[in-house]
């Protein structure tokens, strides 16, 4: 049997999240790459968005969510997350919109570690 050459891109991994700063402020963003991303969000590379580096040196992950089928999905779940305002109410419909069918498939991960992965 002939090896075969398979030219296919893999998937993209999605990700929308909610930050803290440690001045208390929120803020919700996607990404293909949380850890270069929170670099960016705290200023250890170029590229944050202007929001998070306002009077907020140091960013942390609380709720990372992936697993979207697409970058569509995706940036429509952003979207619809972004309109909550405040840090309770960005956790607690993060959590909510798991609920519905939409939602459903979707990777919950808490505190997210930025040091190893874990």
């Amino acid at each position: 049997m002939e090896d075969q050459i398979v030219n296919e891109k893999p998937a993209t991994k999605y990700y929308c999240y909610l930050l803290l700063s440690d001045y208390g402020r929120s803020y919700i963003g996607f990404t293909t790459d949380p850890f270069r991303r929170i670099r960016q969000h705290n200023r250890e590379i170029s590229g944050g968005a202007r929001c998070t580096g306002i009077n907020s040196p140091f960013w942390e992950y609380q709720l990372i969510l992936t697993g979207y089928r697409s970058l569509r999905e995706a940036l429509r779940f952003e979207h619809i997350w972004k309109k909550s305002k405040g840090v309770n109410s960005r956790f607690k419909h993060g959590f909510a919109y798991l609920e519905d069918d939409t939602w459903k498939h979707l990777e919950v991960y808490y505190r997210f570690d930025t040091e190893d992965g874990s």
